[in-house]
């Protein structure tokens, strides 16, 4: 509908161009002046009304994504719930070690990695989809002075459509601003000598955030893309230039089978 009332507009344009043309080349007979005045002044108000339109149109659009994105943060359901900072279950093969102050006398000069991991599953009404939001080290050298922030979040889709389209992208910046708004009022919290954490080389640290399903509708909009889910993940650690800050959000699989090796994440649009 947009992109027809967006051709009217332009015809509508061009048809105003050409009659003005037409005139300035071809000087008329007095006894059309008016028919030409009410032509130009029929097609100025056919286009005013189409702009009028579309204009109208946007907006309805931004009030309703608005509106979705508000019951998203206010009510459960119907969309996924959400749970935030769940505590970590840690596996053997992680190990988190919360140092009570940074470590003198070694290098320390490590970086770390982030990774999503969606915890095996079949997905259905009743059930929750879990992920592991990780830090890893990525360097022979290990990491101090750690604090970070793990988060997910559902936001509705409005295009299913086209993933690069201007609605989608707009919900992916929404989401984002959050996510880092939040990020950043949670480390403001942060007393100075308040201990941080340090990640030893190979190890890492992470978090399990869990969407709940409790309809098919709440399954289904997802399968079909109606919403995406996101995972973020910021750090800072020692050196005031070493920071991360990872938004993601995951693409419908083909199956309610979720495995993460099959799983496909796209960075947000910041």
């Amino acid at each position: 509908m947009d992109l027809f009332l967006t051709i009217c507009f332009w015809i509508v344009q061009g048809g105003m161009a050409a009659l003005g043309a037409y005139v300035s080349l071809k000087p008329q007979p007095k006894e059309r002046h008016l028919v030409l005045i009410i032509a130009f002044v029929a097609l100025f108000l056919l286009g005013g009304g189409i702009n009028i339109i579309q204009t109208k149109r946007a907006s309805d659009a931004q009030t309703k994504l608005q509106a979705q994105l508000d019951r998203i943060e206010k009510k459960p359901e119907p969309t996924p719930q959400v749970t935030v900072n769940v505590p970590p279950q840690v596996p053997p093969n992680v190990f988190v070690s919360q140092a009570p102050q940074t470590p003198q006398g070694r290098d320390t000069s490590g970086d770390v990695m982030s990774k999503v991991e969606v915890i095996n599953t079949e997905l259905k009404p009743g059930t929750q989809l879990a992920f592991n939001l990780k830090l890893l080290s990525r360097s022979p050298l290990p990491v101090d002075g750690l604090i970070h922030y793990f988060a997910a979040a559902a936001g509705p889709i409005p295009n299913v459509n086209n993933w690069e389209s201007e609605e989608d992208e707009k919900v992916d910046r929404e989401v984002f601003a959050r996510f880092h708004k939040a990020s950043v009022k949670e480390w403001q919290a942060i007393k100075p000598g308040q201990p941080r954490i340090s990640i030893e080389t190979g190890k890492g640290v992470y978090n399990t955030v869990a969407f709940g399903f409790a309809t098919q509708e709440d399954v289904d909009n997802v399968m079909k893309g109606k919403v995406r889910l996101y995972a973020y993940i910021r750090a800072r650690w020692k050196g005031s230039s070493r920071e991360l800050e990872e938004c993601e959000w995951m693409q419908p699989p083909s199956t309610t089978v979720f495995q993460d090796d099959r799983i496909v994440w796209h960075a947000c649009i910041r």
